[in-house]
C-alpha cells in the first residue's frame, strides 16, 4: 500500500475519502493484529508492527507512523521488554510531536512512566511525569493526571512535600 497516494488529499482518481479510509482501516487492522499477537505471547507481533511502521514511515501523514511506533512500544511492554518499550515509546512521543499531536505524545509518555512504575522504577518515572506535566500546559486533564501519578511516585519515594505540591498542581489543573 502506498501511503503517499492513499493518505494524500490529492490522490489520483479523485476518491480521496475512500483512499484515506482504506489507509486508516489498514493501520487499524495491522495494529490490532500486532496487539493480539502480543497478548497471545507471540513475538511475531514485533514483525507485524515493524512492517506497519516501515509502510507508514515515509507517508505524508507522520501521525500514521507515530501510531505504528506507539503500538510497538505497547507490544514490547506486553511481551515483557519494558526497557525496549520505554525506548520505543520515546520515539513514538517524538513522532507525535512531529505530527503536531502533543496530547498523544503525552499519553504515550504516561504509558512509559506507568510501565516503569509497575516495575518499581520510580525515579525514571518521576522524570518522565515531570516532562509530561510541563509539556501539557494547555491540556488540563493530561496535566492533572500526570501530576497525580507524579505525586504517588514521590510519596512512594518518601518525598512528602514534593508529593503534596504535585497534588496541589493536580487540583489546580482540574479547574
Amino acid at each position: 500500500m502506498d501511503f503517499d497516494v492513499v493518505a494524500s488529499t490529492e490522490s489520483p482518481g479523485g476518491d480521496d475519502a475512500h483512499n484515506s479510509a482504506d489507509a486508516v482501516r489498514y493501520i487499524q487492522v495491522m495494529q490490532e493484529r500486532g496487539m493480539a499477537q502480543a497478548r497471545a505471547g507471540d513475538y511475531q507481533a514485533l514483525a507485524t508492527l515493524d512492517e506497519l511502521a516501515a509502510r507508514t514511515k515515509g507517508s505524508q501523514t507522520p501521525w500514521f507512523w507515530a501510531i505504528a511506533v506507539e503500538a510497538k512500544a505497547r507490544a514490547l511492554a506486553i511481551l515483557g521488554d519494558v526497557d525496549g518499550a520505554i525506548a520505543v515509546a520515546a520515539q513514538a512521543a517524538n513522532a507525535y510531536r512531529s505530527a503536531h499531536d502533543p496530547q498523544s505524545a503525552a499519553t504515550v509518555q504516561r504509558f512509559a512512566a506507568q510501565a516503569l512504575i509497575a516495575q518499581g522504577r520510580l525515579k525514571p518515572a518521576v522524570k518522565i511525569l515531570r516532562t509530561v506535566e510541563r509539556n501539557a500546559r494547555n491540556d488540563h486533564r493530561t496535566r492533572g493526571a500526570a501530576a497525580v501519578e507524579l505525586a504517588d511516585c514521590l510519596d512512594r519515594l518518601g518525598q512528602k512535600r514534593r508529593a503534596a505540591a504535585a497534588r496541589a498542581r493536580a487540583g489546580n489543573a482540574q479547574r
